[in-house]
């Protein structure tokens, strides 16, 4: 079983480094939260891209590494994509978000810790909401997670 130790913390104490800036946190716990694909805790002002969504999707650099080189293909693509056997596709299926980019990036990130390497018949679902006056749409995607 991995230790939770950081490498920039050689005083052992994994869990009260931020694992973006490598600080400790203070006594204001509040203000860390973890990421939400491997639970790494990192501060509010140290939060990725993918920080502003609707359900607070956080993910740390590795988690974001991970997901950087994952290759998708849309359910429309006509071309032959070769899957490697050996390995069992998944399905994914991101949260709701306010742009398309932030869940196909989720899914990127979900096959990139669970060690795919592409994310086939990629679709996208809508649905639309209300507040007031304002109509809004929220995005949702799906696809298959295999190795290529």
């Amino acid at each position: 079983m991995p230790d939770k130790t950081s490498d920039r913390n050689p005083r052992g104490r994994g869990d009260d480094v931020c694992c973006v800036c490598g600080k400790e946190f203070s006594i204001f716990r509040w203000k860390w939260f973890s990421c939400s694909f491997c639970g790494k805790p990192m501060h509010f002002f140290c939060d990725s891209p993918y920080g502003d969504s609707i359900t607070s999707l956080h993910a740390c650099p590795s988690c974001l590494a991970a997901g950087n080189h994952i290759r998708t293909y849309s359910a429309n693509y006509m071309g032959k994509v070769f899957v490697k056997s050996g390995y069992r596709p998944i399905e994914l299926e991101s949260n709701w978000y306010k742009d398309k980019e932030t869940a196909l990036g989720e899914l990127k990130i979900l096959a990139g810790v669970s060690g795919y390497t592409a994310v086939l018949e990629v679709k996208y679902i809508y649905d639309t909401r209300r507040d007031g006056n304002y109509i809004y749409k929220i995005w949702a995607a799906t696809g298959v997670a295999c190795v290529i």
